[in-house]
């Protein structure tokens, strides 16, 4: 098993252990640099339970993120 600080994720992401001894509890973050959502953030975390991986582990939104779109087609 890879260590924590042995992975390399891309510029665009980060993660955060609110608990340093709970590793298997953690957010990440996404900024993407480049598209529609160029300079968004958004976060999720993500909590890995001890049946892994025979279990997925539980990710959830911790932002609301809204498609501008959607907004446009509430105004007309």
């Amino acid at each position: 098993m890879q260590d924590i600080n042995e992975l390399e994720l891309p510029k665009t992401c980060k993660t955060v252990f609110p608990d340093p001894d709970e590793l298997l509890s953690f957010k990440l973050i996404i900024y993407p640099d480049e598209g529609f959502y160029r300079n968004g953030e958004f976060n999720f975390s993500f909590k890995i339970g001890a049946a892994y991986p025979h279990e997925p582990p539980k990710v959830r939104k911790l932002i609301l993120i809204l498609f501008l779109s959607s907004l446009l087609s509430i105004s007309r």
